[in-house]
Order: structure tokens, then sequence, then C-alpha cells
């Protein structure tokens, strides 16, 4: 007879698998028992990869058939003690996966669960020869820890550089990376288990996780640091071997582990840091992982929820209730999520999805009805980050949100109680684009010379606007404001994006605003001019590799000067700018890089909060009645925006909205205690 499962007292009640003992493939047998989390009673939790569908196995319990997958059989035979009682906590024999309610509430509680739960077993799967070695390799390099890092003295404090740990002075990187190469490392590193979404959650709230690998345990501790030994040796070598890649699945696990556990930090901890932005108990764990797999997308968010509901250990902001809903539409769950956790930096994140979905009403009138695209439960709002990656194609600007347009204190955002998809955020309707243009198609000018020359035309033909916009609005040069568009100006507090290729090219050269203009003024002179004496030499090696009947295909590198070859790196660098985003000219007069998809009409907007402008597509006027709005009869009309994607505009990326008198009279501005913040609110659907 099939298993029936009995409805639990209320949402903080679990199920706990109790298993018998047993020996060898003998048939399993449980009994399933409800308790309070309350009562604090001892199990130990599961963290596994589900596997296939197909429930081809059982288990007896409660003297009932209870089907179960492949996976699950094969771990609960290894978890099976002989002779004593299990106490287990598995999800998908603990919740009743047929009873979506229920469903919702037990993921509600999940973080509590693994909190509480005296181990977490972390299954990577079945022990082999090469998992073994690799296994016993990673247990004596933990074992041998103080002589590679100090990971011991830094705690999670790693979390907070670029780079994680720093390596002991004399370290040989090669050989180490070659000692875990021959043991095989990536036998452990390729499991299934480091992909999965539900892992992220369940391993940063678990108090005590071990890995299990077949019969053979190393605890959490131990892989942890052979892990970040490894993965700091990696960084430091020249050329990372392919077979490796697979131990950023591992060493991102415990970054994020790590940097829960310093975000839980209360304020009488020694060595406190206060990260302003609480994005990792917000959004931004969320976007950061939806390439993870799971099965349901809305999972994207649930799988993560106890993480933003749990806050922060200073108590710097309080998160709203969200209840898992496994009734309600992905589109749903996205917007409530981000409704409730997401901020300045969730905004940017949804600039970066390519949707298909932004679009004009058939009128300029957009109705408050529950029957209208604009508002029912299937579609999610221009604000809101999409996070199944199939859904959308992810723009990726040059640019990130490392800048000055605005502060994040000065972020507010309303949501309206019966129209939740609109978001009212304060900013300024700063301009209107004038004039676009976008490399559509595919070009390598690093490697074609018919696309050199072609992005070269193009890019004097920019410089011939200089007579029809000149002055250029924040008092620079026409000419250096191009450069400074195309370049854009230096990050606060991160590398510029021009770096990496310098650095590929093996360019000892450190940017900084002052080398920008710099390495521009050389492009001018030496590239863009007629008789560049850069220029000559890029045709002279050109016309070597023709007449020589190599064909077309070019490459500089090794071949040319090193002024002549940084500016044709610099070239290759601003092709690829202008393929990934829309050089665009303002009625104003300023140049930015927005969105590939902008168009004339669109207007840049600086929020306040974000840091970096956005561009927005007007869709219309809400059309709102009164009795919904409880406003009064005739109803009210608002302007509404969707949002298209964050923005470079130069001339206001370093505070200049907020320090120049120019823009403090021209923009209205409200002063609080936090300061001074936009006055005017937008409205984004």
């Amino acid at each position: 007879m099939e298993y029936s499962y009995t409805p639990l007292q209320d949402v903080n009640s679990i199920r706990l698998l109790q298993l018998e003992p047993g020996y060898g493939n003998a048939p399993l047998k449980a009994h399933l028992a409800t308790y309070r989390l309350e009562e604090h009673y001892s199990y130990d939790a599961l963290s596994y990869v589900w596997g296939e569908p197909d429930l081809f196995e059982s288990i007896v319990v409660n003297d009932r058939t209870l089907h179960i997958s492949k996976n699950l059989h094969t771990i609960l035979l290894q978890l099976r003690l002989p002779d004593e009682i299990g106490n287990l906590w598995i999800d998908a024999v603990c919740i009743n996966q047929q009873d979506d309610i229920e469903k919702g509430q037990q993921v509600a509680i999940m973080g509590q669960i693994y909190q509480q739960a005296n181990t977490t077993l972390c299954w990577i799967g079945q022990l082999s020869t090469h998992r073994l070695w690799a296994l016993k390799f990673l247990q004596k390099l933990a074992d041998e820890a103080p002589q590679y890092s100090t990971l011991c003295e830094v705690g999670p404090f790693w979390t907070v550089t670029a780079y994680g740990d720093i390596l002991q002075p004399g370290v040989d990187v090669d050989l180490v990376v070659e000692a875990a190469l021959q043991a095989h490392v990536e036998a452990i590193y390729e499991s299934d288990w480091f992909t999965r979404l539900w892992i992220v959650q369940e391993l940063a709230l678990a108090s005590n996780p071990k890995i299990l690998c077949g019969a053979f345990s190393l605890s959490w501790d131990e892989f942890d640091s052979a892990t970040r030994i490894i993965m700091s040796c990696l960084f430091e070598v020249s050329s990372p071997p392919k077979a490796m890649v697979s131990i950023k699945h591992a060493w991102y696990l415990s970054h994020r582990r790590a940097k829960h556990s310093l975000n839980m930090r209360t304020i009488n901890s020694p060595q406190i840091v206060i990260d302003v932005d609480p994005q990792w108990s917000t959004g931004g764990v969320a976007w950061d992982m939806r390439n993870k797999k799971c099965k349901d997308d809305r999972d994207r968010v649930y799988a993560l929820l106890s993480l933003a509901v749990s806050g922060n250990g200073l108590k710097l902001f309080v998160p709203d209730a969200f209840v898992p809903d496994y009734t309600r539409p992905v589109e749903w769950v996205y917007r409530e999520y981000w409704r409730r956790y997401g901020g300045p930096k969730s905004l940017f994140y949804a600039g970066l999805s390519r949707r298909r979905d932004h679009r004009k009403p058939d009128t300029n009138r957009v109705m408050d009805d529950a029957a209208s695209t604009w508002f029912n439960d299937n579609y999610l709002p221009s604000w809101a980050p999409e996070l199944r990656t199939r859904h959308t194609e992810e723009w990726k600007p040059i640019f990130g949100s490392d800048y000055g347009t605005s502060t994040t204190l000065q972020y507010k955002g309303y949501h309206f109680t019966n129209a939740p998809s609109i978001i009212m955020i304060r900013g300024h309707r700063f301009d209107v684009v004038a004039r676009g243009f976008h490399i559509s198609h595919r070009i390598n000018p690093s490697q074609s010379w018919a696309d050199f020359v072609d992005l070269r035309t193009t890019i004097i033909s920019l410089l011939s606007l200089e007579s029809k916009y000149e002055p250029y609005p924040s008092g620079q040069t026409w000419t250096g404001a191009l450069g400074s568009t195309l370049m854009t100006d230096m990050p606060y507090n991160h590398e510029h994006p021009f770096q990496r290729y310098l650095n590929a090219a093996h360019l000892n050269i450190r940017l900084s605003d002052s080398e920008l203009c710099r390495i521009w003024k050389l492009y001018l002179e030496l590239f863009l001019a007629e008789n560049g004496a850069g220029w000559k030499e890029y045709c002279s090696v050109a016309g070597s590799a023709i007449m020589s009947r190599r064909g077309l295909q070019f490459h500089s590198s090794g071949k040319l000067k090193h002024d002549c070859e940084l500016v044709g790196i610099l070239h290759s660098y601003i092709g690829d700018v202008l393929q990934a985003h829309r050089l665009v000219i303002t009625k104003r007069g300023y140049m930015g890089l927005a969105p590939p998809d902008t168009t004339v009409g669109d207007v840049v907007v600086a929020f306040g909060g974000p840091n970096v402008p956005f561009v927005v597509r007007d869709v219309g006027e809400l059309v709102a009645n009164g009795a919904r709005w409880s406003v009064s009869a005739g109803g009210i009309q608002r302007n509404l925006s969707q949002l298209l994607g964050p923005c470079y505009l130069q001339g206001i990326m370093r505070t200049e909205l907020m320090n120049e008198e120019r823009y403090r009279k021209e923009f209205e501005w409200e002063i609080n205690q936090l300061g001074m913040i936009p006055k005017p609110t937008l409205h984004l659907i």
C-alpha cells in the first residue's frame, strides 16, 4: 500500500525520517515522525542532488511504500547505520512534494532546518579511484595549510579581497597546481552538487557541514581550506589548466558561506566590517546565482529566501516577510521578490536583460486593469531582474556601476499596493536621446584587416561631428569627450575594463584618468591622423602579410613598436565597445554608451541610488480609476516608463549633478537627514 502524508500541525512543524538499522542491500525501512522546530530534536540534514525525476526505487515508511529516486536510494543505503536508528531530514521525503501549500511553508523555514541540524551531510556522489586520490590529497593539503596561506587568521574576511587568500612567501604555485592535477581533484569538483542552486543556501546556513563521497568523509573546514589554497595558486599561474575550471563552483560556494558568516556578525564582534550595500542579504545573491541549476524557475528565488530574510547581524535593514507560494506563476514570484529585496543594485541587474516586451501599448493611455498585460501576474515589470537565463539575452556593458551619478543613500523606491507592477523612484529626467550609432554585426579588428580599416573610418566619421556639437556641455573639448565616452573614465574602486586588454598583451601599463587621456591622444596622433606613424606601420605590416599570400588575416602582436601596438589594442577595444553599446548623443549634446536597443526619443534619467544613469522608454499615461486608487472621482494620471538599462553619460558620472551649481539650480532637490536627494518621482512599469 502506498504511503499517504498526514498534514503537518502548523507552519513550524517538520517531519523527520527515522531510518531503521540495516546492512548491505537489505530493504530500506523507516518511520516519519512530526516534531516542532522549537523542540530542537537531534537530526542530520541531507544536502544532495535529486537526480532523475523517475521514482523507480522505494522505502518502507510506517509500513507503507514510498517511492524515491535511485540516487536517494543509494544515499540512504550508505547512510543507514548497522545498529541504531538514524534521524534524517531529507526534503524529498520529509516534505509532501504534491502539496504546494505545504511545500511553500516548509521552504520558508528551510534555513532554520539546516541551522538546527547537528550535521549537514553534503553528498557529492559515489566513491571512485580518482575521487579517493583527490580526497586524500585535499585532506593532506588542508593539514599542511599553514605552509601555504594564513587561512585560520583571517576567518571570513578573506572574502573582502578580490582574489581571496594571500599565499605565504615562496609558495611554488605551479607545483601545487601540478600536484592537484596528478591527484585528479577535478573528479571531486566536477560533481553536480557544486552547481545546484539549493546548495548555496543549504551550505551557507549549515552549522556543521561535512563532505560525503561514498564511505569517505571530509570536514567542510578541511575541504574549504584545500580548495582556497588551490584557487589562490590558480590565480597566480599564467595559464590555469582547463581541467581545473570546475573548481570555481566549489570556491564560489566557499566564498558565499564565508560572506554570509561575515554578514551575520554582530556589532560586538571584533574587526567588524560593514557592507553599506546589503546585496548579499537581498537581491544580489539571486542575480549572482542565476546560472545555477534548478528544476523549477520559482526556486531561483525560493531556494535563496532564507538568506534574504535573515537580514544581517547589524540590523541595518529589516526585510519584509515573503512566504513561498508555488501556486503562483514565475513572473509573480520574481516581481514580489524584487519588490521586497530589490534596491539600487537590482535596477542595474534588471537593465542587463534584453527582453522582448519593451514595447508601447496600442494607445498612449495605460489602463489600470487586472486583465491588462501590464498589470496581471504573468507580466514581469522592467524594473524586476529576469533570472531565467534562457528567457533573455543578457547584455554585458563594458562599464559597471562603480561611478557617482548618484549615491546609494539617495535611493527611495515605493510601490503601489494595488498596482504592484509599478515602482515609484526618485530621480531626474536628464535628457533625451537625439542620435545613435551601433555596430550591429560582428567585427574582429584584431584579426581582420578589412574590419580594422572599416572601424578606423567609422571613428574618423564620428570625429567629424565635432563641428555640429561643440562645445561639449561639461567644458571638455569635444574630441576629448568622445575619447572619454568610448574609453569611459576610471571607475572608483574597480579595475578599468581596458586594463584586461593591456594585461592580455603583456603591456606593463597601469591605467589612471591621466593615462587614459594620454593613450587617447596617441590614438588620435599616431593612428587616426592620415599621416600618423602608427597607421603607416599597420598598413606596412598588413601589406607584407598580403604580399606573402597569407591572406587578409591580420594580427599585430609582436610586430610593432610599443606605442603603435598600444593604439592598435585600443582600436580593438573600441570595436568591442561599439558592438556592445549604442553610442548616443542627447539633445543637450552629451555623449554616452547606452543599451544597444536604445532609440531616438528614449530618455536618460538619473535615479537616486544606482550610481549610473539609465535609459528609459515612455509607454504612456497611467489612467487609474478613483475607487481602486482611493483618489477623487475622475482618476489620476501619471507618465509610465519602461527601464531599458544602465548607460554611461560623459559629464555626469563623477557627482557633477550633486556638486555643480548649475545642476543644483536646474533640477529639483530635497534636503533631508541623509543629504540631498532628487525631488521628482518617476514611475516604472
